[in-house]
């Protein structure tokens, strides 16, 4: 017999949709925080090939004006630069990588597709959402 305010499972019920729902919102969260994983890891990469390129030096210049003069050899900064992104971890997934010098700057720029997991099934979006990064050093002389 029942009594009247019998809620008859309601209880159980709502736990179940509200632990879906957690599950739901935690895997979103995941892939959110793989972007953000996704974005440091581009970043540091493009910093350290640029601070590795910004060591190609002109030294026939530097030597030449006795210290005063620092300018990048562009060549031999692209190179450095090329060579530290190349050693990298995941650098065999960077796109759009770029990588600018002059004697004045080293530019270094690259992105990073995202593998989606939960969000693919909001984003149906045929080309995968990627994050970019650029590192810019101009080489200095410190007295």
């Amino acid at each position: 017999m029942r009594r009247p305010g019998d809620q008859c499972g309601f209880v159980t019920l709502w736990v179940l949709g509200v632990c879906a729902m957690v599950l739901f919102v935690g895997g979103i969260t995941l892939d959110l925080w793989r972007a953000v994983a996704v974005q440091r890891a581009v970043s540091a990469a493009v910093d350290g090939a640029a601070v590795a390129g910004s060591s190609g030096l002109d030294e026939p210049a530097f030597r030449g004006s006795g210290g005063e003069v620092v300018h990048l050899d562009p060549g031999l900064a692209r190179q450095l630069a090329t060579e530290s992104l190349a050693g990298q971890p995941g650098s065999d997934k960077l796109v759009d990588v770029a990588i600018e010098a002059t004697s004045a700057r080293i530019t270094v720029r690259a992105g990073r597709r995202i593998d989606f997991t939960l969000l693919k099934v909001f984003l149906p979006r045929e080309d995968p959402l990627v994050v970019h990064a650029s590192s810019s050093v101009d080489p200095r002389r410190v007295p």
